[in-house]
Parts: structure tokens; sequence; C-alpha cells
């Protein structure tokens, strides 16, 4: 009798597939993990029209689902299964990719979806997920943020369309649902997943009619989450808890700043203020993205900054983790914490005497963190790297050989 397979213990446990546009992140290789997976690439025939749709898995059961499809020859595979409702995406007037592209005429996309940056580290995951152009026809922004931090899962969306229309976020669910005002519970057995929309605030949930999956005759609900009337422009800010009875549930916090939107997350051992940089989403030019939010000096898009729950003071050299988006400096009382002459993505542990980094940008790079000792050792993107470091600014000075991306496959 064979013994059940162990996966190696150096498999990753998120992994990106650039060429195609797919993700998997998962929370360990155990039987009942979570499992969050992302699609954004190409639309046509077999590929549905799914650009930054989402599914997520929790104790070995689905809970955020794709609709599926049913048999080729009935109609509900062209007139449901392959329109953009039937994932969980963002429409506007009911629509988000162009019926042509693959349930009416099957013409495809020019500029097909992406998924980008994927950075997993020291209980961080980070992947952008950009359906600018299969949304084009609609949307001038159409880009999806999946930050993991730790325990809870936030999802950020930064959309802009051509005209004023009502915006809806979907969400397909599998198992019972209940609900308090806008806060979705669904639950699939023994597995549950509490929804929380953060921002815009007093959105409205919609019941919708779907289609069960390969059971076309089968009709299943599933959910809008609707801002209050018609507009160009949203920022959807909104947390996904996998429940679980061996750790307490974060608690959630919004936050708003001048230019800023942002969530506090407080957990028994941390606290992680996320903030969304408003004037980092192109509507300013030449100082472009600079701003001050919360103290903080950035002209990041977003921030994740994390320090010990029992530390209230906002001083760099108090936090254990620090998250920057497209960044190229954060800074705040004299201190800086990251400084580097293009934007990039990073995570890195601070104050920690061995180091862990992970950096991506431009092909070739160089960039500054602070450090208040000098470390140990220094991890750099999973390969040791020399520590090279100024004592007199309290820096270390990072130049990856090269600045990927997107993590490997």
């Amino acid at each position: 009798m064979r013994s059940p397979q162990q996966p190696p213990s150096d498999l990753p446990e998120s992994v990106l597939y650039p060429d195609i546009g797919w993700a998997v992140l998962r929370s360990s290789w155990d039987d009942n993990a979570t499992l969050l997976a992302a699609k954004s690439g190409f639309t046509w025939n077999h590929a549905h029209p799914d650009a930054a749709s989402f599914i997520l898995f929790h104790a070995g059961k689905p809970l955020l689902i794709d609709s599926g499809n049913c048999s080729y020859s009935r109609p509900e595979y062209t007139s449901y299964y392959r329109q953009s409702k039937a994932h969980n995406v963002v429409l506007i007037d009911g629509e988000a990719q162009n019926p042509e592209a693959c349930s009416r005429g099957d013409r495809g996309v020019v500029t097909r979806g992406r998924l980008r940056y994927l950075l997993d580290l020291a209980g961080l995951k980070y992947l952008l997920a950009d359906a600018t152009g299969p949304t084009a026809w609609k949307f001038s922004r159409n880009y999806r943020h999946f930050l993991w931090l730790d325990d809870l899962i936030l999802i950020v969306d930064d959309i802009r369309a051509h005209e004023p229309g009502q915006l809806e976020w979907l969400l397909h669910y599998d198992g019972a649902l209940t609900h308090d005002g806008a806060t979705l519970r669904i639950a699939n057995d023994d597995a549950r997943v509490t929804v929380h929309p953060l921002f815009p605030e007093n959105m409205q949930v919609v019941e919708k009619t779907g289609l069960k999956d390969h059971d076309p005759d089968t009709k299943v609900p599933y959910l809008a989450l609707t801002p209050e009337g018609k507009s160009r422009e949203a920022k959807f800010i909104t947390a996904l808890i996998p429940m679980s009875a061996d750790r307490p549930t974060p608690r959630l916090e919004p936050l708003r700043a001048d230019n800023a939107l942002g969530v506090r997350i407080r957990t028994g051992q941390t606290t992680t203020d996320l903030w969304l940089n408003l004037m980092a989403d192109g509507r300013r030019m030449h100082r472009n993205s600079n701003n001050i939010i919360d103290g903080w000096d950035t002209d990041a898009y977003l921030i994740a900054l994390t320090r010990p729950a029992d530390v209230t003071a906002t001083d760099p050299d108090a936090l254990t983790r620090s998250f920057v988006a497209s960044g190229s400096y954060l800074r705040k009382d004299g201190k800086v914490l990251l400084q580097s002459l293009s934007k990039v993505y990073t995570v890195f542990t601070c104050h920690d005497p061995h180091m862990q980094v992970a950096l991506h940008g431009q092909p070739r790079l160089r960039a500054t963190l602070r450090a208040p000792e000098k470390p140990h050792t220094l991890n750099l993107n999973g390969q040791p790297a020399p520590v090279t470091y100024d004592p007199q600014t309290q820096t270390l000075h990072l130049q990856p050989t090269t600045g990927r991306t997107h993590s490997p496959r």
C-alpha cells in the first residue's frame, strides 16, 4: 500500500504563470489550507472573459467560485457561462469585457490581461491583476490588487470607466449565505469565510440569478455589491477572512486621510495599517503621486506597515514588516524607510538580524532600505546576498542582479 505523497519541503506556496495569466497562492501545503487563485490573461475560445477574476478555497472546500461551464451545445454556454457576469469581476451597467471577445463571435482581445509583481515573504503575499486591456471598451483603469496579510486577504480595486454607470462588484459563492448589512458570511460545511466590504461605504447587496456549474437547468444565486448612484470611478477595498477555530478573527477599522483610504488590521500579535494613495491613480501631472499619509511621505500606490500590537507609535523603527507597491520612497520623521531612483514593489522585514527582502521592478535597479542595526545576514529574492550597510544613515544598500517584474515560475 502506497503512502500519501508529500510535497517537497522547498515547494513554493505561491506561483505565477505570467504567459497565461494564472496565479495560485496558498497558506501552506496542508490538506485544509487556504488557497486563492486569480486569472487575468487571454480571452478567446475556452478562455472565458474573466480578467482579474478569483476563487477561494478554505478548509478543503470551495467558498468563492467561478460559475464553470456546461455542454457546448447548450445556448447557456454562450449566453451565461462565457459572459463577464459569470465571474468574480467588476461590471459597469452589467458589462466588463466586450461580448464579441468570447461569446458573440469569438473574436478574442487585442490586449490581454496580465498578472504581475508576485511577492511572498514574511506572512505577506501580493499580486497585481491588470484587466484594463480586455475591458478597455468600458474602462480606462481596471486594476485589482490582492494583498494577503497573515490571516486575511484584502482586495483593492481601482476602477475608472469612460462614462458614468452603475458599478457592481460581483461575488459568486458555494454554500449557505447570511449577511448583516453588507457584511457577508458564507459557509460550506465546516469551511467559512467572512466578506467585509470596507470601501465604498454603504454599498447595497443585490442578489442575482446565475446557473450552476455543469448544470444549466439549475439556477443559483450570486451577489453584486453596488455603490450608491452612478459614477465613473470607485476604489473598492474588500476584506476576505477565512474563519478558523484555532485563531482569533482579525479586527478591521476603516481609515481615511487626505487623499488616501486605509484599513487598520488588529490581531493578537500585530497591527497593520494599509494605505491606498489616491494621488497615485494618474490624476496629477509633474509632482505625480507624492503624498503625505498619516505622517508618511511617499509616492507609493499602496503601503502596508506592520508593528507589534502593543506599540502605538508610528516610528519607522517600531515596524516589523513593510510593504510598498509602486513606490520610490517612503520616509517619516527624517528616517528613510525606502529610497530608489525608480518605482519598486517590495516587502521586507524590519529590525531583523536575518533580514529578508523581496524586491521587484526595472531590470536594473538600486534601492536603499532602513535597518536600525546592521543585519547579520541578508536574503534577497530568495538568495543570500552581501550586506552593504551604512551605519551613519542606518541604511542597507541593495542592487539585485535582476529586478524581475514577476517571480519565477
